[in-house]
């Protein structure tokens, strides 16, 4: 869960240029496709269908109160919303295609989108295994704190993840604890997540102290919530919740 992750927004036949983050060094990259416009075509269409029948299962009203209101069918005794085709389509049409993530000091030093490739640390390891040693052990503290200083340290990641879940804390904070770590030992930008409703609220006053106000942190996002449903098609209260409330505050 510690290993590295990274994205390539598309793949495409060819070669690619690139720059590093502050845009002094070109490389070039081959872009490799495995599928066909028309195979993609279809995937995409087959999804749009998914989303429409057999719906997908929502456990959070708010959430599907929303969706109502935007066209969705929504059965609240069930917990499933269908989503029109043409609702899905323009909610995607209408998304950002591209942002910037910015550092502490607000410069734009991650760009997601076109083909630009990133990396930043795994999240969320519950077991860490010390050099030399024969079994593993949960981290602490200490342990984060030092990932933290190396991953800022490395020029390859463009952000730092938060990677270890601290066991010397009680876990009903263990979120909002380690994105304060996080911010105390790095400039760059935050990957993270929030385990509860409750402590996401938190963790969102943590980056606007940061960044100065919540206007300044909307102008410049200086982190990134991820909302991984699992399966794609069941959105538990937490993911639904942190979603809406990443969404209102343009975090």
């Amino acid at each position: 869960m510690s290993a590295l992750s990274g994205s390539d927004s598309q793949h495409i036949p060819g070669r690619a240029a690139t720059s590093d983050r502050k845009g002094t060094n070109m490389t070039m990259r081959p872009r490799l496709q495995f599928l066909s416009p028309e195979t993609i075509e279809r995937i995409v269409a087959e999804a749009y269908d998914l989303l429409a029948d057999p719906g997908v299962q929502v456990h959070s009203d708010r959430a599907l109160h929303l969706l109502a209101e935007h066209g969705a069918e929504a059965d609240f005794e069930a917990q499933v919303a269908r989503i029109p085709p043409d609702l899905a389509r323009r909610a995607v049409e209408t998304a950002p295609s591209s942002f910037h993530l910015y550092d502490a000091d607000g410069q734009p030093v991650v760009h997601y989108g076109d083909d630009d490739v990133h990396f930043d640390p795994g999240s969320a390891a519950i077991e860490i295994l010390d050099h030399g040693a024969k079994r593993s052990r949960s981290p602490v503290t200490a342990d984060f704190v030092r990932f933290v200083k190396l991953a800022d340290g490395l020029n390859a990641l463009d952000a730092v993840a938060t990677s270890l879940i601290c066991a010397d804390v009680q876990q009903e904070i263990a979120d909002l604890y380690w994105l304060y770590l996080v911010l105390l030992y790095t400039r760059k930008p935050v990957v993270t997540g929030a385990f509860a409703v409750e402590t996401w609220g938190t963790m969102k006053d943590l980056l606007v102290a940061v960044a100065g106000s919540e206007e300044a942190l909307a102008e410049r996002p200086t982190a990134i919530f991820d909302v991984c449903p699992s399966p794609p098609l069941l959105w538990s209260e937490i993911t639904c919740e942190n979603l809406m409330d990443c969404a209102q505050h343009r975090v």
